[in-house]
């Protein structure tokens, strides 16, 4: 059960589908398609413009070696020969400072951002409490008769150390400090953005003028597709029992990102509990179903569809006038949308 995810025809996962143009091309260039698995835990979809198919596959080999360092840096769950990444910090940043790459330092950094830009919604450093809903989600999953909560004791132990300022980061020396021996880091509300923004930057700069790539729940698209126009990007419905998309967004050089409770969760005495923990209750939220941001950056996006999902959506509103860009739409509890003003211009495509 994974974050909600986007891919090039179908949606499989969440609640995002690119709706591509029917024309296959203009001049000299064509669009192609390529699927990648095995990294962040998704399906990566990535559909560009380009001359052939070999200077595609040549482009889209070294865009997968970029990714996957950053699937590496931020694994949680598994070390790598030779790479000091976010499992390795959680496992011996405790004991002293360790120096870690100049990524994985860039991401730790806009993670403590993000609790700042998020007002607290979003905190990277509450991964004791979310490892005890993890576990219990798994033994769910492989069990559903026997599925049961954290018990409240250990969710309250656990919530005593995730303070950010137990992350200590030295911008000179590019090392980590975990100055509470507990301290627990979870990048997943941040990770997949960070990576995605990137890589479009890493394959703009080789040679992809035009292109759409998609991380599980997080879409970024730029220029314009062959034939013209603009990206279409749909939403789903979090409703199991809808035939067709709940909107459909037209837009370039945005990104659009999806937090909901539909695909990540698991079910104790006959209720859903999904895997976005509010900081202050320790226990999923019952805001929305789902929420769905449009914004320039794409890691933005990401803290941001978390933190509004996290919120009353009065007070996402509230939120979001004081952040320049960024855009929601919200899937209510009875299946109503709310959206900003501003979202306006990219519904209806």
């Amino acid at each position: 059960m994974r974050k909600p995810r986007l891919c090039a025809a179908v949606s499989t996962a969440l609640s995002l589908l690119f709706l591509l143009p029917l024309l296959s091309g203009c001049g000299a260039e064509r669009r192609y398609s390529r699927e990648f698995y095995g990294l962040f835990d998704t399906v990566i979809t990535v559909t560009a413009a380009d001359a052939s198919p070999a200077s595609f596959d040549r482009r889209c080999g070294a865009l997968y070696e970029e990714l996957s360092a950053y699937h590496r840096l931020t694994d949680a769950y598994h070390t790598y020969d030779g790479v000091v990444n976010l499992k390795t910090l959680n496992d011996t940043a405790a004991a002293g400072p360790v120096e870690v790459d100049e990524r994985l330092f860039g991401l730790l950094s806009f993670g403590k951002e993000a609790y700042r830009l998020t007002e607290g919604r979003v905190n990277i450093c509450m991964g004791s409490v979310l490892a005890l809903w993890h576990e219990k989600r798994e033994e769910g999953l492989a069990d559903p008769a026997s599925a049961s909560l954290p018990e409240e004791p250990a969710l309250k132990e656990a919530a005593r150390h995730i303070s950010p300022d137990a992350l200590v980061l030295d911008e000179t020396a590019k090392t980590v400090f975990y100055a509470d021996a507990l301290l627990k880091v979870d990048l997943g509300a941040v990770a997949k953005g960070y990576a995605a923004d990137a890589a479009a930057a890493f394959a703009k700069e080789n040679g992809w003028s035009s292109a759409v790539l998609s991380l599980g729940g997080n879409v970024i698209a730029w220029g314009a597709p062959p034939g013209g126009g603009l990206w279409r990007v749909g939403v789903e419905n979090p409703d199991p029992a809808a035939d067709q998309l709940l909107e459909t967004l037209s837009l370039t050089d945005r990104t659009v990102v999806t937090s909901g409770d539909y695909q990540r969760y698991y079910t104790v005495n006959g209720k859903n509990y999904c895997h976005i923990i509010d900081p202050d209750s320790l226990y999923p939220p019952a805001y929305c179903r789902a929420v769905t941001v449009v914004d320039k950056s794409s890691a933005r996006a990401d803290a941001l569809s978390t933190a509004l999902f996290l919120l009353p959506v009065e007070a996402g509103e509230e939120l979001l006038s004081r952040i320049e860009g960024a855009e929601a739409l919200w899937v209510l509890p009875d299946g109503g949308v709310r959206a900003t003003a501003g979202m306006e211009p990219f519904l209806g495509g």
